[in-house]
């Protein structure tokens, strides 16, 4: 949906809200990007031992800031929901560290006056300044801008917003002159493998969570945590490993987004190990899955480049 168009009325208030630990190095560029855009800053910091609370609480003006120290549970929903309830905005940006704000302040308050209260959150366009991926993608969107009262954080790791309440989320996509995102992170492969690793033990306690939770645990949660412990054991180096979890997730649900995304990566594990028969199979998997077209004629053909049918 576009944004809708209509004179602005009165300014709302924007509270951004961020999780940190030994972030010194780029927090700074974060927080100035962030200080003439928003009425306030609220900084969690969950142990840094380097200079990151100096930083943060070294003042950003003309926004306000607050910082507070929240003991690591290991649960990132936990920590951004600490931070969440310091917040006063109207509306929240959730910002990582490693991410600069890219914004016109005048314009995006006009937006925000302008919507309806229907809507209660915006997808916000990440460009990955290091490149585009294998998949030659260096853009997504995610709901970075919300309405304070309507949302909270759940999952222990790659947390999501999720509605208390159950209503749907009605969203809109901000326009990327208005605001945008860069996303300055995966650039030290041993900061990747490291925070691959401590992903992987993250993921393993959210699953014996819902293991122990329920009788019958819910399918589509293990499917999703499961999904997310594959994808932190590629970031940590460990194809194998993460092979096995894909898989396991083809077994536990049979479609939908988690399929396509457990097929999508073990078409992209085959092809780095040079099975072109098996990218052949799950290409065409993904097209019976809904996945569009020239994305699946794009795996084909780096599966018959291997097989060496350059025709």
């Amino acid at each position: 949906m576009g944004v809708p168009v209509s004179e602005p009325e009165d300014q709302p208030t924007i509270s951004a809200c961020l999780i940190v630990r030994d972030e010194q190095g780029q927090l700074p560029s974060c927080l100035a990007s962030l200080a003439d855009l928003v009425d306030e800053i609220v900084v969690c910091d969950t142990g840094s031992v380097d200079g990151t609370l100096a930083v943060a609480g070294s003042g950003w003006a003309p926004a306000r800031t607050t910082v507070i120290q929240e003991p690591w549970t290991d649960h990132f929903a936990q920590a951004r929901n600490t931070a969440l309830a310091h917040c006063t905005g109207e509306w929240v940006l959730s910002v990582d560290a490693d991410e600069v704000v890219l914004a016109e302040p005048v314009q995006l308050g006009a937006v925000l006056a302008a919507t309806p209260a229907s809507v209660v959150a915006f997808a916000v366009q990440i460009v990955n300044s290091s490149g585009p991926d294998r998949r030659g993608l260096q853009t997504r969107y995610e709901h970075k801008l919300f309405r304070r009262s309507a949302f909270h954080w759940t999952g222990r790791v790659h947390e999501r917003l999720e509605r208390p309440d159950g209503a749907p989320t009605v969203a809109l996509t901000m326009p990327t002159d208005v605001l945008r995102l860069r996303h300055d992170g995966y650039r030290d492969p041993l900061v990747v493998t490291a925070k691959g690793l401590r992903n992987v033990r993250l993921c393993e306690l959210e699953l014996a969570a819902l293991r122990s939770g329920a009788a019958v645990p819910n399918e589509d949660q293990l499917a999703a945590v499961t999904l997310d412990l594959g994808r932190s054991h590629l970031a940590a180096g460990r194809p194998p490993a993460a092979q096995a979890a894909f898989e396991a997730v083809r077994g536990l649900v049979a479609a939908g987004p988690q399929w396509r995304w457990a097929t999508d990566f073990l078409a992209w594990l085959a092809l780095d190990e040079q099975r072109p028969d098996e990218v052949l199979v799950l290409a065409h998997e993904l097209s019976l899955g809904g996945v569009q077209p020239a994305y699946c004629d794009w795996l084909r053909a780096q599966a018959l480049v291997l097989r060496g049918d350059l025709a």
